[in-house]
């Protein structure tokens, strides 16, 4: 009897076990479920904004890469508008990286003169920004970057920027000479200042008298040198870097066969920004432009000043182009008293250039050819004088734009220089200083590369 009791007692205790076995064995799947969202959402916090990270870090290397790439080319303007401009390198760049501009990534250079990191006057910033579809984050109720979708669903959008600047683009040469034999001389006197200026020949390269090659860095000559603290003689020649220009110039809006008895007297720009004129052109009054990257063309004619000044002003910008069928009868270059002072523009198809004279005029009876004095015109000038097939000499002194940046080149086809010619005499930048600012980029020294920095 003894036994009874206490079996029963067994197998009471063993259906309460089972039972409460049961009974917590049944409450487990709805508490497990209740973990689950928080362990996703830790789970996907920390793989996804792990391959976030990851990503941002290898977006800002192409992003640093493609700022120096950007910095390295020089240029300033048309922004992925001509093959081989700053934008191009830049994209080329992350492209290598693998962030090439497309869907889901979008890669943008600009090229600034203000908004620059501290006191840095100009830079280049390039900004990457890739969209990244949800995954483990969207189970608790993440819907990332508003606005952003990836294939219909929500994203998230990650952005970097770099911004480097170009200390230098290279010592430039300021001053060229395209012809053969002796197309180069300086004549010294006590004016003669190229303060900081390289100077390239296609044949020799001469400087006569002391001070002659004052402030001249390194003379280049095809033929021989006399020039700068660095002479060399014997180099490769030069090809005419700025000759596609030419193939830019708008052709007349009718036939312009020979210059008109009577000049054309202009006392306004049109508001289009492009004046063109068949035969001489003569100012009526003061002609100030505001407007940038403004054209002036004269077709088979020169710019008659008439004592007048015709400047630039403000965001105002212009190129003065001298083109034509060499029917004119004129000399196609500003002449008679009076001022130019303008700045060129610093972007556009004629980025960095003042004056020019197409590289189709060829010389005859010495039309293309000017002798300037200091007056007569008066010339102050932002930009680049290309004269290619034309002879300049320079015996005044061509002084900086009003307002200006310190930028002014010169290419021709012969150059000579006598002694009271300079160029920005007394500017403590130099003649090439700003001229990446200005949007003229001249050919450089080799081996006198850029110093370049990453500077956010």
């Amino acid at each position: 009897m003894s036994r009874r009791p206490l079996g029963l007692i067994e197998g009471a205790l063993r259906l309460w076990a089972r039972g409460r076995w049961r009974a917590e064995t049944g409450s487990v799947s709805p508490i497990f479920a209740l973990m689950l969202v928080p362990l996703l959402g830790g789970l996907g916090m920390a793989v996804e904004t792990g391959n976030w990270y990851l990503a941002q870090r290898g977006m800002q290397n192409a992003a640093d890469s493609a700022a120096i790439a950007a910095a390295t080319n020089g240029t300033t303007g048309s922004p992925c508008a001509t093959v081989g401009d700053y934008c191009y390198e830049a994209k080329a760049a992350a492209s290598r990286m693998g962030y090439a501009n497309g869907t889901n990534t979008t890669v943008t250079a600009t090229y600034l003169t203000t908004g620059c990191p501290g006191t840095v006057t100009d830079c280049y910033r390039v900004a990457i920004t890739k969209n990244v579809p949800l995954g483990l984050l969207k189970a608790v109720g993440y819907q990332g970057t508003t606005g952003v979708s990836v294939g219909g669903g929500a994203a998230q959008r990650i952005q970097v920027v770099s911004i480097a600047r170009a200390t230098g683009v290279g010592t430039q040469f300021c001053d060229i000479a395209l012809g053969t034999g002796s197309p180069f001389t300086i004549n010294g006197g006590p004016k003669v200042n190229f303060n900081g200026c390289s100077l390239f020949s296609n044949g020799d390269l001469t400087c006569n008298g002391t001070g002659s090659d004052t402030g001249v860095i390194y003379g280049y000559a095809a033929g021989t040198s006399t020039c700068g603290q660095h002479q060399l003689s014997g180099q490769s020649s030069m090809t005419d870097p700025f000759s596609y220009l030419s193939s830019k110039i708008p052709a007349y809006t009718s036939p312009c066969n020979k210059t008109p008895k009577n000049p054309t007297v202009v006392t306004s720009m049109p508001s289009s920004g492009l004046l063109q004129v068949c035969g001489d052109m003569q100012l009526g009054g003061p002609l100030p432009i505001t407007a940038a990257n403004s054209e002036i063309i004269i077709y088979n004619g020169g710019l008659l000043l008439n004592g007048q000044t015709l400047s630039t002003s403000g965001s105002g910008s212009v190129t003065i182009i001298f083109s034509g069928n060499n029917k004119g009868t004129t000399a196609e270059y500003p002449t008679g008293s009076g001022t130019i002072d303008i700045a060129a523009p610093n972007s556009g198809t004629f980025s960095g250039v003042a004056i020019m004279q197409d590289s189709g005029l060829s010389d005859s009876g010495g039309l293309l050819d000017m002798t300037y004095k200091g007056s007569n015109p008066t010339i102050k000038i932002q930009g680049l004088i290309y004269m290619p097939n034309g002879n300049f000499e320079v015996a005044g002194a061509i002084d900086m734009h009003t307002g200006g940046l310190s930028c002014v080149g010169v290419i021709a086809l012969t150059l000579k220089v006598d002694g009271n010619g300079s160029f920005f005499d007394g500017d403590t930048l130099g003649p090439a200083a700003q001229c990446p600012q200005a949007g003229l980029i001249l050919p450089t020294v080799p081996g006198s590369g850029a110093r370049l920095g990453l500077i956010q």
